[in-house]
């Protein structure tokens, strides 16, 4: 089934993102870091602030290492990879393998304009475990996701198909019990070993 639905996904006819489109257009050197924000506890995604040419307002870049699945590693095996012998040991060789640029890309998610709320998002901060009562919920937790609603657009899009109608693997509509059932931007949607998936509900009074 996984598979199946991967190859629907990837061969669908919902509209398609444009490179011009886009706020880097197809050069990423028009990017400039200013900040290294962090990166992820693995080390596979590196979170970063910086500036655009010709846009104002910052921008939040995310570069991510993809996984390595038994697809990428045959792809590795190519006469294009170039090894560099870095040490031997008896019957232990060490190389630093270069392999063909085609399998070496990364995944770079761009956020431009990047707001406040998305910038401290990305920064690293020390972590905190709470312990949430009904009272904190209704106090604190409650207040603060209703004064925050206007910042998810993305939502809208996401429910409305107006945005990434191509990662949807599930869709029910209806007003109390429709959702939405997507790839989430995590998945780099070519192996389970990654596996991430995001539901929405439609009630929006939840």
């Amino acid at each position: 089934w996984y598979q199946r639905r991967v190859r629907e996904m990837n061969g669908s006819e919902a509209k398609k993102p444009k490179l011009d489109e886009s706020p880097v257009g197809d050069d990423i050197s028009t990017y400039s870091i200013t900040e290294l924000l962090g990166q992820s506890d693995d080390g596979r995604v590196v979170f970063t602030l910086g500036e655009i040419k010709g846009k104002e307002g910052p921008a939040v870049v995310l570069f991510e290492v993809n996984s390595i699945n038994e697809e990428k590693v045959r792809e590795f095996l190519s006469p294009k990879s170039e090894l560099k012998l870095k040490l031997q040991n008896d019957i232990f060789y060490v190389f630093h393998l270069n392999p063909p640029a085609w399998t070496n890309s990364l995944k770079t998610t761009v956020i431009h304009p990047a707001t406040e709320k998305i910038i401290n998002k990305f920064t690293q901060k020390p972590s905190y475990l709470v312990e949430e009562s009904p009272e904190i919920y209704n106090t604190v937790t409650r207040p603060y996701i209703l004064d925050h609603l206007t910042d998810m657009q993305w939502v809208d899009n996401l429910l409305s198909g107006k945005s990434e109608a191509d990662r949807v693997i599930l869709r029910k509509h209806d007003p109390k019990q429709g959702y939405v059932l997507t790839a989430d931007l995590k998945w780099d949607m070519s192996s389970t070993e990654n596996l991430y998936c995001l539901a929405i509900v439609e009630d929006k009074e939840l």
